[in-house]
């Protein structure tokens, strides 16, 4: 068992002699014991190895050997003792300090490898000598108040989806500047550039489909958790565990704006009343199952009908008919229509204290919570998936603006009109497919965008999304701090929060896992595929152990300890409007913003103000544009030299 320092006792003599044979084993092994070079020594285990025939066993042994290298690249300590055998260790990193630059280390290692990819350093050095054509010279930075602001009313937002090749490959360069390695999204997306009028880049930006399922998040765009969720309460040394009262359960559930029914909200409120929440999960509901064949499906009855229910125009000739998707239908069928039977039959809830009543109270009905959630599932489905909701994936300036706070108002333009606009326009009528694959027939979504969400990488205390704020009074738009992700758990009488990533895991370690998973036929729906669900990289590493688990002797909790992450991302969300919630929930069909969205110009103009002059005014501005103007971009631009600058 991993306690809090990481320390277990493995069989690394066994899985070496897994990935060999007997004889290179012991060779190998002794060597393990007597040098101090253990990353390298892996390294050569791991080279031998591929030069045999591989069996499953020898595949695994191979895999596990891999997440042993990476933990050692990444601080963790082999240790071998007397009687041989092994314990690994991982760093001591109680110390948000010493958490932050492991962090940025282990970063630092998924970009270098990117970058020594050949396609893409042949690209980055291809490029980095024309940098100057598009990245502001540190010497020419003005360096007054009035002199800035005025260079900075003069940028534009730009969308690559309207410009040339020139500006996406600026673009393409640009992000492999950062810190998080650069992937490209498989559902919606839409990059921008923000630049001076003389095409000198400031800053940049993408929006994304965003993760289906954040617990910290959800709740802020109105799909609370229903559950009665577990408090965690630090005790000096203890920690105790209890679900939320009755009293706790009500507070939190009105803080999405949901009211008694004998309420009338104020027409700007955004608030809504308990009955028309319950409606819009019917609502979800029948939409939903609308969205399937319903007449071509077989061995579902007929009882939908009643329920006006008449199912898609699906075209028969040319739906598909596979075994994945007909049990993919039925199942879909299966839960709504469930949820939608129970739902209708329970007696329209009045207050938010009736609503507890049912789902946890004395009157409490066993099939209320699960048909509510698989409600609240569907039409959370629906509009994130249809784009009504955007993550910010990327944003930040680029030198030498980063230490002018530029961070901030690239992210404060994400909630510009322009912004918002470009994003409606590219996604307006467009057919979603894995809905018209399950229809059998076009379905068409026409979002409008009215949240959008963002995870800061160093967790709390983010310094470039902390206090945004856009406008004031009834124009004002926040991007809201929500806390940390990760899943809260107890561990050695403190509270850990932690959840899955990928970010420990090299590209070696990931050819190993692919090359495991083609042959053996695990997790084969996982490649990150369109369509393949969420997070299907999340999904290959437990998959992979599962199956590592069955016949390993590993450890209780060690792939977990290579797999799971510490380092909790913040989570900020912010809603374009007071509405916005009563669209996501289905309850308004239409999106009307209360005030017109800010444009480009009113931003730049209130990030002068609030962001930009305070730091003109400070006693250290001389010394800190002394230190701009002394940037050598030779040496933080990539096809270089990799030194990564944390962007804000």
């Amino acid at each position: 068992m991993m306690n809090r320092m990481g320390k277990v006792v493995i069989p690394l003599k066994k899985w070496v002699t897994q990935a060999l044979d007997k004889e290179q084993a012991k060779i190998w092994i002794k060597v393990l014991n007597e040098t101090g070079a253990l990353t390298s020594i892996i390294e050569a285990i791991l080279d031998a190895s591929e030069e045999m025939e591989q069996s499953k066993s020898r595949t695994e042994a191979r895999i596990l050997l891999n997440f042993i290298r990476d933990s050692l690249s990444q601080g963790w300590s082999l240790i071998s003792s007397k009687t041989g055998d092994f314990t690994l260790q991982e760093p001591n990193l109680e110390d948000n300090t010493i958490r932050r630059k492991h962090l940025q280390s282990i970063l630092t290692n998924r970009v270098e490898e990117q970058h020594a990819v050949q396609s893409i350093s042949d690209f980055l050095t291809k490029i980095q000598p024309k940098y100057s054509d598009f990245i502001s010279d540190p010497k020419t930075i003005a360096t007054t108040y009035d002199k800035l602001k005025d260079v900075f009313s003069r940028i534009r937002v730009v969308s690559l989806d309207e410009s040339e090749i020139v500006r996406k490959k600026r673009y393409r360069y640009l992000r492999h500047y950062w810190r998080i390695p650069y992937n490209s999204m498989p559902a919606r997306s839409m990059s921008f550039v923000v630049e001076l009028d003389n095409e000198e880049i400031i800053g940049i930006f993408q929006l994304s489909s965003p993760t289906m399922w954040m617990s910290g998040r959800d709740g802020a765009l109105g799909f609370q958790d229903l559950d009665r969720i577990q408090k965690f309460i630090q005790d000096n040394s203890n920690v105790k565990k209890r679900k939320e009262s009755k009293k706790e359960w009500i507070t939190r559930i009105r803080q999405v704006g949901i009211r008694d029914s004998n309420y009338t909200p104020h027409p700007n409120s955004g608030h809504f009343t308990v009955s028309e929440f319950h409606e819009s999960m019917i609502k979800a509901l029948s939409e939903r199952l609308q969205d399937l064949p319903l007449s071509q499906m077989k061995g579902i009855g007929k009882k939908w009908k009643k329920y006006g229910l008449t199912g898609s125009h699906a075209d028969i000739k040319n739906m598909i008919v596979t075994k994945k998707m007909v049990s993919k239908r039925k199942r879909i069928f299966k839960s709504a229509f469930e949820a939608l039977e129970n739902l209708s039959r329970i007696n329209t809830p009045v207050s938010v204290e009736d609503l507890w009543e049912i789902i946890h109270g004395s009157r409490r009905d066993k099939k209320a919570l699960k048909s509510y959630k698989q409600a609240m599932r569907e039409q959370k489905t629906r509009m994130i998936s249809a784009g009504f909701v955007t993550d910010i994936s990327v944003c930040g300036a680029i030198p030498p603006y980063n230490d002018l706070r530029v961070g901030k108002l690239i992210a404060m333009l994400a909630f510009s009109e322009e912004v918002s606009r470009y994003w409606n326009q590219k996604y307006a009528g467009k057919k979603s497919v894995i809905a018209s694959q399950l229809a059998g027939c076009d379905i068409v979504r026409n979002p409008k965008l009215v949240a959008v969400a963002t995870t800061g990488i160093y967790g709390r205390g983010n310094i470039q999304y902390d206090r945004i704020s856009i406008g004031e009074g009834e124009n004002r738009r926040r991007l809201i701090d929500l806390g940390t992700t990760g899943q809260a758990k107890i561990r050695d009488g403190k509270i850990d929060k932690q959840g899955p990533t990928t970010m420990n895991v090299s590209l070696q370690t990931w050819k190993a896992i692919n090359q495991y998973c083609t042959e053996y036929e695990i997790a084969l729906d996982t490649f990150g595929k369109f369509g393949e669900g969420t997070s299907p990289r999340i999904r290959r590493l437990l998959e992979i152990k599962r199956s590592l688990n069955e016949e390993n002797e590993i450890p209780k909790g060690l792939i977990d300890s290579f797999i799971m992450n510490r380092f909790s991302r913040s989570i900020h969300v912010g809603l374009l409007d007071r509405k916005s919630i009563r669209v996501l929930l289905g309850i308004d069909e239409q999106f009307n913003p209360l005030t017109p969205l800010p444009a480009a110009s009113d931003i730049v103009e209130q990030w002068s103000e609030r962001w930009l002059k305070p730091l003109c005014e400070r006693d250290d501005w001389q010394e800190r544009i002394t230190k701009i103007k002394s940037i050598d971009l030779d040496e933080v631009m990539p096809g270089k030299n990799v030194k990564l600058l944390n962007n804000c």
